[in-house]
């Protein structure tokens, strides 16, 4: 399959040697000029199609490369998929304080705790500082809702939750 700039440059060839051959049988440049474009030109149709197959190839290397990332993305989805159940695996299995590790891998287990909103059913029942208010919605700063619970507040609609985390690495 033709790269376009073979296509152009073979038209230029093209050109050029009918214009030395037209020149070596004596005829004048500009009418040499005139019957070699005419000459190439006859071939538009053998050019067009030419460019219709690389037009083609592109497409359908595009089309085979859209395929391929797609399988990808899925293949990749689904060893993460996997990675996240045997993670979540580990967490059911091993002890909240468990840590082990040898030359390739260190793995260890941590606890973090998070501000749990699931439950809270008024916003404007909060400390002020606990809120922010984002134009047409009000917001938790769980920041804040943390430094509140931590210091034994209670907050309406907001407990202190904990999670276990593995750190592979």
């Amino acid at each position: 399959m033709p790269s376009l700039f073979q296509l152009v440059s073979e038209d230029a060839k093209l050109i050029e040697e009918e214009l030395d051959r037209l020149e070596a049988e004596g005829v004048p440049y500009a009418e040499a000029v005139e019957r070699a474009t005419a000459h190439v030109d006859s071939m538009t149709a053998e050019k067009a199609v030419n460019y219709a197959k690389v037009i083609l190839s592109l497409e359908a290397f595009e089309e085979r490369t859209k395929e391929r990332a797609k399988a990808m993305l899925a293949r990749g989805a689904a060893r993460a998929a996997t990675a996240q159940r045997l993670r979540q695996r580990m967490l059911e299995l091993l002890p909240p304080d468990f840590t082990a590790e040898d030359e390739e891998v260190r793995v260890k287990f941590s606890k973090s705790k998070f501000v749990d909103t699931s439950r809270l059913t008024d916003v404007l029942a909060l400390p002020v500082d606990v809120i922010r208010h984002i134009p047409e919605d009000w917001q938790i700063d769980k920041t804040a809702a943390m430094k509140h619970l931590k210091a034994g507040e209670t907050l309406p609609g907001v407990t202190l939750g904990e999670t276990l985390h593995v750190r592979i690495s």
